[in-house]
């Protein structure tokens, strides 16, 4: 969703809602959730390849996780910092 340049503020708004009501017990979003999912959208909105939705995943099939991480600009550090920034482990 962050990197489809279309999704707008009523989509997430339906995605929100649907999800925290509609989605089964274990896969309904919480706060906590949400908070993620807003740090997420963010960085997908920060990448340099957008529309990620429509991007040719079948020409780099011959590249690693790696490889393909970065020729799209995801850096893992910074998706683990965004991650243990919302979620907090007892």
């Amino acid at each position: 969703m962050g990197s489809d340049m279309r999704t707008n503020h009523f989509h997430l708004a339906v995605f929100k809602l649907l999800s925290s009501l509609f989605y089964p017990q274990e896969y309904k979003f919480n706060q906590s959730h949400f908070k993620l999912f807003d740090l997420a959208l963010e960085y997908g909105r920060r990448l340099k390849i957008k529309n990620l939705n429509q991007f040719n995943f079948k020409a780099y099939e011959n590249k690693t996780v790696g490889e393909l991480r970065k020729y799209l600009g995801i850096e893992v550090s910074e998706v683990k910092q965004y991650f243990d920034s919302v979620v907090k482990f007892d």
